[in-house]
C-alpha cells in the first residue's frame, strides 16, 4: 500500500519504481494499491491511466480493511 497523501510529485522515475514493485511482487500474489491519493498524483494517475493496474482507495484505513479479508 502506497500512501500518497503527502506526495506533491509524482515522476516517471516514480512510476517505473512503482511498476517495478508490481513486477516483483505479483509474481507470489502481491499486490499494489494506491491509498489517499493527493491531487498532483491524481493528474498523473489519470493520464498514464495507471488506474487500470492499481487499485486506489480514499484513506488507508480503507485499503488496511479490504485486503485484510
Amino acid at each position: 500500500m502506497l500512501d500518497f497523501s503527502d506526495t506533491e510529485v509524482l515522476d516517471s522515475t516514480g512510476l517505473g519504481s512503482i511498476f517495478s514493485l508490481y513486477r516483483a511482487i505479483s509474481p507470489d500474489d502481491g499486490k499494489v494499491a494506491f491509498a489517499d491519493v493527493s491531487e498532483p498524483v491524481q493528474v498523473v494517475v489519470q493520464l498514464t491511466r495507471t488506474y487500470k493496474v492499481f487499485r486506489q482507495f480514499p484513506s488507508v484505513d480503507a485499503a488496511r480493511e479490504a485486503f485484510s479479508g
